[in-house]
């Protein structure tokens, strides 16, 4: 019997909170329940729409780019209109990767070049920040190419 949970409203969620976390408000542990949740169901899960460890991969990164944004917003450093619009489009990535769809692979094209630009100009502070965020994206490039 295949077990029904909500991978990408989980994720979802944990994205809304990275954007919270950017000005300021201090949301790691509700990040680490999503992640222990999301852990927790893969192992009752009969058929996950992506690999198990796709999954938890893209969580685990999530938890550590928010982290790193909450250190940011303590930098006062929290303005980066780059880093902000690798943030908006990061749950349109985990939508397009959990419904697989082909347009996802656009998205991270995008995501890529924005990542590319705030790296060039990135200071100190949002440095840190935009080398996770380019983690995450090779995570989700990586599982888009294997669950297509």
């Amino acid at each position: 019997m295949k077990t029904v949970f909500d991978y990408d409203g989980m994720l979802i969620h944990q994205c809304n909170l990275l954007m919270s976390a950017l000005e300021g408000e201090r949301a790691t542990d509700s990040s680490m329940k999503i992640f222990a949740e999301i852990c927790r169901q893969l192992t009752k899960d009969f058929l996950p729409p992506i690999e198990r460890e796709d999954i938890a991969g893209l969580s685990y990164l999530l938890l550590e780019i928010q982290t790193k944004c909450e250190a940011l917003s303590r930098n006062g450093a929290a303005q980066d209109k780059n880093i902000k619009k690798q943030l908006d489009l990061i749950p349109g990535i985990i939508k397009g990767l959990l419904k697989k769809k082909k347009t996802c692979g656009e998205d991270i094209r995008r995501f890529v070049i924005i990542n590319m630009d705030c790296r060039k100009n990135a200071s100190a502070a949002s440095a840190q920040i935009n080398d996770a965020l380019a983690d995450f994206i090779k995570a989700a490039h990586s599982a888009f190419f294997k669950n297509l």
